[in-house]
């Protein structure tokens, strides 16, 4: 089954339980395309949507061809570790940490458990590393979500 299979699909309309349903529905899935990349991560954070709703999902979508990855699968081996420039006016407050969350370009394809090496950016007539940085593990990545203000080809990072 490809994508196109399950476009126009409406979660609504599905077999899943109608809590499970009703928890994709209101975190802001509608069609069953939209569950295509998903993560046992994502889907953990999805409101309402516990273990039991959270299995018979993963178990619909591998029925389907689209097997979510399980957070056992995400071995420590997979996890990439990526150094990250960061202007100073956000390496403050992220070196205090006291700021939670970060929005980067996404090129790395950051996923959670990776690590991130922020390193300071001085900006100004000769941009230059200032040779402080900060080590920090990703624990949720948002990305495809214009509708929450999240560009395209942005991400934002949680730590």
């Amino acid at each position: 089954m490809d994508k196109e299979s399950l476009k126009g699909i409406r979660i609504l309309e599905t077999s899943l339980s109608a809590r499970a349903r009703n928890a994709l529905s209101r975190h802001g899935i509608k069609f069953a395309d939209e569950l295509i990349g998903l993560t046992e991560f994502d889907l953990e954070k999805i409101r309402n949507l516990g273990k039991v709703s959270r299995d018979e999902v993963m178990a619909w979508m591998e029925q389907r061809g689209y097997p979510i990855t399980r957070i056992a699968e995400l071995a420590e081996d997979s996890r990439k570790t990526i150094e990250v420039k960061i202007a100073t006016r956000f390496f403050e407050p992220l070196y205090w940490n006291e700021l939670k969350f970060v929005v980067l370009k996404d090129t790395d394809h950051i996923m959670p458990g990776d690590t991130l090496i922020l390193k300071e950016w001085e900006k100004g007539d000769t941009p230059h590393y200032t040779g402080r940085e900060t080590t920090r593990t990703a624990s949720y990545v948002l990305r495809n979500a214009e509708k929450y203000g999240v560009a395209e080809g942005f991400c934002v990072v949680g730590f």
